[in-house]
């Protein structure tokens, strides 16, 4: 099921858009843009992820951290009618 979206656009991109593409046209043109953009993100995300994973100096960083897991150090949780 189709949602609606709002936005704030500049008058003149507006403008340019409506002279240039159809009225029943641009729903797909802007749909397209969108997926075109999400897309791109998305491998970039992919991409940091990937170099985030095969960094070898911040495994070794955060098995450091993992061993303060059990180190009998609570997180300090102030009673509900104490202010922090």
């Amino acid at each position: 099921m189709p949602s609606n979206l709002v936005l704030k656009l500049p008058d003149e991109l507006v403008t340019r858009f409506k002279s240039m593409v159809p009225n029943r046209q641009r729903t797909r043109v802007i749909a397209s843009l969108m997926e075109t953009e999400i897309r791109r993100r998305e491998k970039e995300l992919e991409r940091v992820a990937a170099e985030v994973e095969a960094d070898v100096a911040l495994k070794e960083d955060l098995r450091d951290w993992d061993t303060t897991i059990a180190d009998g150090i609570d997180e300090y949780v102030p009673a509900p009618d104490e202010k922090r």
